[in-house]
């Protein structure tokens, strides 16, 4: 079955939210864009598009709400910096204050820091001794998979959520990039008045194309696209061959391809891509494409297709499998010990 052809509001919007003015493609309106306007926040949407026009108090509401969490996330990383305890701050947080005009626009969710695993019972002291709390593991059907990651530590005001990452990202990620790598490597900036490290551009990249791949290519990583959209837009001549080299090496050639193939159909500028990844195009992607203008949440029948075809190699893809039957049976808690 043919899926229908992407409507031309996508490629425009997506265009506009990079910063590309397009006079052949005008902007959609903003009911049109309801379903990204969700997705991304519309205080996000709003500070990127303001021609849109978004509601003004809803718009007015997350940025107030963003200017709030960046606070708190700032002050928790000057706790971290108080303790002398080395950590790189991972996600939304770096794509923030390096690729954004207002950081506080994107600061949406947790603060994910990576640590070495030696250093988590300090980190963890760092945040008890503040009231913070660790969230409760739900039992999820298809088992739990927790090997780079625990729970995320929660405010006493539920407002600021610190997630303690041990490695870049879960499997296979880790097979060619480790914590030592990205910490050795990091970049130092000032954030909202506070030093803070953050990954290197070529791991910074690799991270959200595994994070795409982990979640099988879920319309809801339409933020972490929009990021790499962002990193690519501005690195300049961003090292493509080091990206590709340690993303086979890490058994995710396979997810580069389907992410590359992602920002294309959306209308990335070719000269960002590289020119030998991401032409490859069949009803799969197509239907992937609708449901990201859409946000179209997967079945886990469409969720398990999508990770066998698109975003894991068939080794890969068996181990996860293997890991989540083993987490079903004996469920970790995601807790560090």
């Amino acid at each position: 079955m043919t899926a229908a052809p992407l409507p031309v509001a996508a490629p425009a919007l997506w265009r506009a939210l990079l910063g590309i003015g397009d006079r052949d493609r005008p902007l959609p309106s903003a009911g049109d864009c309801q379903a990204w306007t969700a997705a991304l926040s519309p205080g996000l949407v709003g500070g990127l598009v303001p021609d849109l026009a978004l509601a003004a108090p809803a718009v007015q509401e997350a940025r107030l709400f963003g200017r709030y969490q960046q606070a708190l996330q700032v002050q928790a990383l000057g706790w971290i910096a108080d303790a002398g305890i080395d950590c790189v701050a991972l996600k939304g947080f770096a794509a923030a204050f390096l690729y954004y005009p207002d950081p506080a626009c994107r600061l949406i969710g947790d603060l994910d820091l990576l640590v070495r695993a030696a250093t988590v019972p300090a980190l963890v002291e760092v945040f008890q001794d503040k009231g913070f709390r660790f969230g409760i593991a739900q039992r999820r059907p298809w088992g739990f998979l927790s090997d780079a990651s625990f729970m995320p530590l929660h405010s006493p005001d539920g407002n600021c959520n610190i997630d303690i990452h041990v490695q870049p990202d879960s499997y296979p990620l880790h097979l060619a990039l480790d914590v030592d790598q990205v910490l050795r490597n990091a970049r130092q900036v000032v954030a909202g008045g506070q030093a803070v490290s953050l990954p290197q551009p070529v791991h910074m990249a690799a991270i959200l194309v595994s994070n795409l791949a982990k979640d099988k290519f879920a319309p809801d990583g339409l933020r972490k696209l929009l990021d790499l959209a962002r990193l690519l837009r501005h690195e300049h001549d961003f090292a493509w061959p080091d990206l590709i080299e340690l993303l086979q090496r890490a058994r995710l050639g396979k997810a580069l391809e389907t992410t590359v193939c992602l920002l294309r159909g959306l209308g990335t500028p070719a000269e960002l891509l590289p020119a030998s990844l991401g032409h490859a195009r069949g009803s799969l992607l197509d239907a992937l494409l609708l449901d990201w203008w859409r946000q179209t949440p997967p079945g886990l029948a469409r969720r398990l297709v999508r990770e066998w075809t698109l975003a894991a190699e068939p080794d890969v893809a068996a181990t996860l499998a293997w890991r989540r039957l083993r987490g079903l049976l004996a469920a970790g808690g995601g807790v560090p010990r």
